[in-house]
Formats: structure tokens, C-alpha cells, sequence
């Protein structure tokens, strides 16, 4: 290849044709134009990957996004599946176990049996008692001995 390369150069033009000195700028423009589209070409495949690059970028972070939702709707979904057996299991007490119906009726209504007694503490701290106020007036029923 390299020897075909030389012989190009190195024939010398036979007496009957003729040389134009315009080839030479020719061959110049030629190789101008054809580093102008290497470097183009260059440009565009940069180009096309940068583009890609990004794709796959954004279409990862959209795919890492919907696995955060999807395992978080995974652990919702077995919540809910837990309550809704726990609460499928309270109706079925409910509907059969007549101890648990009058646990129920006590704790959550409030309910009482007769003859039941009812002894209410407060034990709600917001509505304590308060200390009465008390002050040191001369009034009709206050004496000197009381103290």
C-alpha cells in the first residue's frame, strides 16, 4: 500500500501529457473539504452520543424513581392486607364469641351491665383542679382566734 502510494508520487509525467499546476490547488481543497467532513463527522457522532448518554441517564433516574414507588406501594399493599385480616378476624369474633362482643360493647361504647358499679376518676390532666385562691381578709366571718 504504502509502496503504491509512493509510485504515484514519483512517476514523472510522460513527454505527451500535460501537467496543470491547478491540480495541485485542487488536491489541496480536496483534502481541506475532506478534513472539514472528518471533523464534522467527528462532531455529529459526539453529538450522538452526548444525546444518548443523556437519554440513558434520565430513563435511568425515571426507572429508579418508579421502583421507590412500586416497593413503597408493596409495603402499603401488606398493611393493608395485615389490617384487612385483622379486621376480617374482629368481624368473625364478632358475629360468633359473645365474650368479645361484650368486651367490645364495654371498652369501645361504654356500655354497662345491670347492677354494674361505675366509678368515674378524671384522670384527663387538662381539666385538674385548681387550687382555690386564698387570701387574708377582714370579713363578718373571720376572727382573730381562727388562726
Amino acid at each position: 500500500m504504502l509502496s503504491q502510494a509512493a509510485n504515484r508520487y514519483s512517476r514523472k509525467p510522460s513527454s505527451g501529457s500535460r501537467v496543470l499546476r491547478s491540480g495541485a490547488g485542487s488536491r489541496s481543497r480536496n483534502r481541506k473539504t475532506r478534513d472539514y467532513m472528518d471533523g464534522l463527522i467527528a462532531i455529529v457522532m459526539i453529538a450522538a452520543a452526548a444525546a444518548c448518554v443523556s437519554f440513558y441517564l434520565r430513563t435511568r433516574s425515571e426507572l429508579e424513581t418508579a421502583q421507590a414507588k412500586r416497593s413503597a406501594q408493596a409495603r402499603k399493599l401488606e398493611r393493608l392486607q395485615v389490617e384487612t385480616e385483622r379486621v376480617g378476624n374482629e368481624i368473625e369474633r364478632l358475629r360468633s364469641d359473645p365474650k368479645f362482643i361484650e368486651l367490645v360493647a364495654r371498652q369501645r361504647l361504654g356500655m354497662i351491665r345491670q347492677g354494674d358499679v361505675i366509678i368515674r376518676l378524671d384522670d384527663r390532666p387538662d381539666q385538674s383542679p385548681k387550687p382555690a385562691r386564698l387570701t387574708l381578709e377582714n370579713g363578718s366571718d373571720y376572727t382573730a382566734n381562727s388562726n
